[in-house]
């Protein structure tokens, strides 16, 4: 018998995404794939996702957690009359924490370039030129390329 979640293409991949991320019960997916909470449990513990997609999944979650700890934190701040410098330093913690979580999960949907990537492509290509050359060419280039960056 094949999984009616897996069957569902890109309707049982969001579901999917949903159980893991909390947003959504093992028995409401069982009431929506008319099957048991059984066999959405298999679903969920026995059918692999892609790495990339679990890692984005990863990152969404936490991304959710900062946001419920952040909404907290900001209802405990209304509610008190003088926020002390110890609460205010930890809601900027997690706002810049919140904020990274934002550039990764943009990056990885391909949202935002990825500096690193750039780097290491530059840096790939500077190898293999400058290794083709010989020594007195190597030496004029890497020159060329030191003055171009004073």
């Amino acid at each position: 018998m094949q999984c009616p979640i897996c069957t569902a293409g890109e309707l049982g991949a969001t579901w999917t995404r949903d159980l893991l991320d909390g947003k959504r019960t093992l028995a409401e997916a069982a009431e929506r794939f008319s099957c048991s909470i059984d066999q959405v449990w298999r679903h969920v513990t026995e059918h692999e996702l892609p790495e990339a997609e679990k890692l984005q999944m990863d990152v969404r979650s936490k991304l959710w957690k900062c946001i419920r700890i952040a909404e907290d934190w900001l209802a405990e701040l209304i509610l008190t009359e003088r926020p002390n410098s110890r609460t205010v330093r930890q809601v900027v913690s997690l706002l810049a924490e919140i904020r990274k979580l934002l550039v990764v999960s943009a990056e990885m949907e391909g949202s935002l370039p990825v500096p690193d990537v750039q780097i290491v492509q530059i840096n790939n290509v500077m190898q293999t030129v400058v290794g083709e050359l010989c020594p007195v060419c190597q030496a004029k280039v890497l020159k060329a390329l030191e003055v171009g960056h004073e």
